[in-house]
């Protein structure tokens, strides 16, 4: 039994430390930000690289088909926010763009993701 416990402790420090890792999407540089309060872990995931291409968790999506992908998602998953998450080298135009045609969906839980920065502590 203390055998099978030890495999199952060491799967589940594995799985706690490469979770963060394994987000979908492309690799993006994120803005920096003081965030305050986390945000959700399950969410619809909307990433801008560099180069102005969106994805959709990771599959690559036509700026024209993003809103239908994500009200199709959000069938799957209602009442789950759809996060942005914009490279900080992107066009801002790109990614108001891409809010805006989510917002046309009909969607309106629509929220960024920003990489978080130490908060200095108040006096």
């Amino acid at each position: 039994m203390t055998p099978l416990v030890d495999v199952i402790l060491v799967l589940l420090i594995i799985f706690i430390i490469t979770a963060p890792i394994m987000r979908s999407g492309a690799k993006v540089d994120l803005p920096r930000a003081a965030v305050r309060r986390p945000q959700s872990q399950r969410a619809v995931m909307i990433t801008v690289d560099r180069n102005g291409q969106a994805f959709l968790n990771s599959d690559r999506v036509a700026l024209s088909e993003i809103g239908a992908r994500v009200n199709a998602a959000l069938q799957r998953t209602p009442g789950v926010p759809v996060l942005i998450e914009g490279d900080n080298r992107a066009e801002y135009g790109k990614i108001v763009t891409v809010m805006d045609v989510i917002r046309q969906a009909g969607v309106e839980n629509v929220g960024l993701v920003l990489e978080s920065t130490a908060v200095p502590a108040r006096p």
